[in-house]
């Protein structure tokens, strides 16, 4: 492997360098520490990361409002029969 990543680490920035480190001491290739939306391109001369982008809302969401509030289904006609026996326990 050209680049070694440490991925689902939540790691404190405090801690990075300790994280480095440890790894420094069974790896001595590139290293990244990888964080959510990170984006490796890896093509046969080199590797770039970078920080992937996304919008915050990208679309506007349709919320409908229901014609009432008030519960449609009657929950008794979901139950099975269990529900309607008594279970005894020899």
């Amino acid at each position: 492997p050209r680049l070694g990543v440490t991925c689902h680490c939540p790691v404190d920035p405090q801690e990075w360098q300790d994280i480095f480190n440890g790894v420094r001491t069974h790896w001595d290739g590139e290293y990244q520490l990888g964080e959510d939306l990170m984006v490796f391109n890896v093509s046969k001369d080199e590797i770039t990361v970078r920080k992937g982008g996304i919008h915050e809302r990208p679309w506007q969401p349709n919320v409908l409002q229901p014609p009432s509030t008030t519960p449609g289904l009657n929950v008794k006609d979901y139950q099975t029969g269990i529900f309607d026996q008594v279970l005894k326990d020899w």
